[in-house]
């Protein structure tokens, strides 16, 4: 039995769903490489520095046991660790 081809309408919201995953996925590691690089992590308090690093650390594994979240989600997720950063 041949695989079923998603309509027009079906590709565009994976598209959306795999462009939202991905902007969430470049924002956390975007922000772990920031607070990795010495002339940023200088500049941080330790406590503001682990605070950072435990957020992206959850963030990288709610990406990982949440592949097929839908795209408000992805956008919610950024959003909330955007205002916590």
């Amino acid at each position: 039995m041949a695989a079923s081809i998603p309509t027009f309408t079906q590709f565009l919201c994976m598209l959306c769903q795999v462009e939202a995953k991905n902007a969430l996925e470049n924002y956390a590691y975007g922000v772990r490489n920031s607070i990795r690089d010495e002339k940023i992590a200088s500049k941080l308090k330790p406590e503001d520095k682990e605070k950072l690093e435990h957020a992206v650390d959850d963030t990288i594994k709610w990406l990982e046991n949440n592949q097929l979240a839908e795209v408000d989600e992805f956008e919610f997720k950024q959003k909330v660790r955007g205002r916590a950063h």
